[in-house]
Parts: structure tokens; C-alpha cells; sequence
């Protein structure tokens, strides 16, 4: 699912800058087995969301901020609080990037991307 509205996205509280692509993936938890015949089975536990957010531009203070996000889920040992008021959700999540490889043309950071994994399974 791909949002073209903004919808505000807030992280602990912090609403986020205004964001280039939503997508939301459902993600499906289960184990396969193949026994020595070659059958399959499948046990399924349950579904969690990802969302994958995507910025056209931001400046350095805007990627700062993800940063500390970021840093804070490790140093707290606690999941980050999404809430996209618009889609009418809130949800635990593990904030997924790589700090060490983000780029800058002078002052602004290109096609910055998260990715946002839920904490909880939903089903």
C-alpha cells in the first residue's frame, strides 16, 4: 500500500518531515520444513507490518533527528512509538538504517530512506 497524502508521521512523539513515499508490507512469520521425502510443511505463527518511508530531500538537522531516533532505541532498549494519526495507527517499532552510510550534497541528504518493523506480530 502506497500513501500519496501526507498523513503526518510521528516517532516518539516527534512528528517527522513530510515524506515522498509511504509503503506498508505485510510481512508473514513462518517456518519450513521439508521432511527427507521431500514434502513440505509449513507452520505459521503470525503477520507483522513494514513500513519503508521515503524522503525526496532533507537537510542535515531533519536526518539528525532520525539519527538520534535511531540511537535511542539501542541506548533506552526500547521500541520506537510510531503513530500515523491519518491512517488512524500506532504500533512499537525497530527503526532499521545505516547512519554510517548516509550521504550529503552540502547541507541536504538525498532519497533518504527508514524502514520501520513492526515490534509485535498482529494475528
Amino acid at each position: 500500500m502506497a500513501a500519496n497524502v501526507y498523513d503526518g508521521i510521528y516517532l516518539n512523539g516527534t512528528q517527522l518531515p513530510q515524506y515522498l513515499e509511504l509503503k506498508t508490507t505485510p510481512v508473514s512469520n513462518a517456518a519450513k520444513n521439508y521432511s527427507l521425502n521431500g514434502t513440505l510443511y509449513i507452520d505459521y505463527m503470525n503477520n507483522r507490518r513494514v513500513w519503508e518511508v521515503k524522503w525526496g530531500l532533507l537537510t542535515r538537522d531533519q536526518v539528525q533527528v532520525l539519527i538520534n531516533l535511531y540511537y535511542a532505541q539501542y541506548s533506552t532498549s526500547t521500541p520506537i512509538s510510531l503513530g500515523i494519526p491519518g491512517l488512524n495507527l500506532t504500533a512499537n517499532v525497530y527503526m532499521v538504517m545505516s547512519p554510517d552510510q548516509i550521504k550529503y550534497n552540502g547541507q541536504y541528504s538525498e532519497n533518504f530512506t527508514v524502514v520501520l518493523e513492526e515490534f509485535l506480530a498482529i494475528s
